[in-house]
């Protein structure tokens, strides 16, 4: 064979040949298939919770009926599988649960039901809910944090107060009025609470007022008081207010009792330097105290040991040895007052 025809013969050889391997190539990629999805599995199981009703009357009485729905991963209800309720008030009140465990039936249904707690005394300030809880049961297995723990849903219901409930109990305002507003010693002066509310409105006899008069915290009740004050000076009234509730508030004010000024205690000795064994006078006759007024009686220390008590402004005394003596007058005035003067006189 010639130089010319061997090289033909070898080129139809070897197009046959990759003929051959892209045909096979081909066949081989046709077949493959996608490779099956590997990895970590756990639950598929899906839980949904309603109540019906969401919203129930809090009377003690009154039931919602709470269903789990059980679902596996292809949708189709899970039978016999334990469920484990609990349930909590947002208030701390104590709910009662039909039963606090149920199994899932042919249609992957478990249900318990809820009674609602007694009915409140008054009206929350916030809504109380009940939320319940479905928990599903499972092996040991399934009760790590991927298994038990991970299949659990709850649901709220909402309880209502009875109609008539009271609202909350608002405290009374305390709030007087006094006449006159500055008073004389002796007169009479009136204390009228009607201005204090409750709730808003005017609370008249729904509360009961008691008054409190300083220092002494004398006591008057009833909605209207009348006191008269024989001492000059600032009185404190409080007047405490208490509603057919139970509720209590208070408020003080100061009244300006007027009257004569204070007594003031003034006395000298005659001699001022007296002798011992010789009687002396001791005068207080310069004592005085405000228009209205009148010093009603004169107590004397003499500083010896020996006292007296007098209406009159002088008395006599004689001190037995010479020396230095404190003497005390003091003098009490029509209205209770009193003041009082040292002077230290010397005997010789």
């Amino acid at each position: 064979m010639d130089t010319k025809a061997l090289r033909l013969d070898m080129r139809v050889r070897l197009m046959g040949a990759l003929l051959t391997a892209v045909s096979i190539a081909g066949c081989t990629l046709d077949e493959q298939k996608a490779p099956g999805l590997t990895g970590p599995s756990g639950w598929s199981t899906s839980i949904a919770v309603t109540a019906a009703p969401d919203h129930i009357v809090q009377d003690g009485v009154s039931q919602t009926v709470v269903t789990a729905f059980v679902r596996n991963a292809s949708g189709a209800p899970v039978a016999g599988l334990g469920i484990n309720w609990t349930v909590e008030a947002s208030n701390g009140s104590q709910v009662v649960l039909s039963t606090p465990f149920s199994v899932t039936n042919a249609d992957g249904k478990a249900t318990t039901i809820v009674t609602a707690p007694p009915a409140p005394a008054t009206v929350p300030t916030s809504p109380v809910k009940l939320t319940i809880s479905a928990q599903a049961q499972g092996t040991d297995a399934t009760t790590v944090a991927d298994g038990f723990d991970k299949f659990k849903m709850s649901v709220e219901v909402e309880l209502v107060p009875p109609s008539g409930t009271l609202l909350p109990n608002r405290l009374p305002v305390a709030a007087f009025t006094i006449s006159p507003p500055v008073a004389n010693i002796n007169e009479t002066v009136t204390f009228d609470a009607s201005t204090s509310t409750d709730e808003g409105a005017i609370c008249d006899t729904r509360c009961t007022y008691v008054w409190s008069f300083g220092p002494n915290l004398t006591t008057i009740s009833g909605k209207v008081a009348t006191r008269a004050f024989a001492v000059p000076g600032s009185v404190s009234v409080t007047l405490y207010v208490t509603d057919d509730r139970g509720g209590t508030s208070s408020t003080s004010r100061s009244l300006t009792v007027t009257g004569p000024v204070a007594p003031d205690a003034n006395f000298s000795s005659l001699p001022s330097t007296p002798t011992h064994g010789v009687s002396a006078v001791l005068d207080g006759s310069a004592s005085k105290v405000g228009t209205g007024a009148t010093i009603t009686q004169y107590d004397w220390d003499f500083g010896d040991g020996t006292a007296a008590s007098s209406s009159s402004a002088a008395v006599n005394h004689t001190w037995a040895t010479a020396g230095s003596y404190a003497v005390i007058l003091t003098v009490t005035d029509s209205l209770g007052r009193t003041d009082s003067q040292l002077l230290v006189v010397t005997v010789q």
